[in-house]
């Protein structure tokens, strides 16, 4: 059995990009840089795993 994923880090990416554009919209600009300070480390922090995880698997 394989399982990928690959998917984590799409969603994460999604993640960085969609809410701080719907936060500014409903809360402001403020609220929404804050969502996207908060997720553009996140979706970093999954791609870098997703490219290193086969090296050590």
């Amino acid at each position: 059995m394989t399982v990928f994923s690959r998917p984590l880090p799409g969603l994460a990416t999604l993640f960085a990009a969609l809410p701080p554009r719907v936060s500014a919209r409903r809360r402001g600009p403020l609220v929404g840089g804050l969502v996207a300070g908060v997720a553009r480390p996140l979706a970093f922090a999954f791609r870098t795993a997703d490219r290193l995880a086969p090296r050590f698997l």
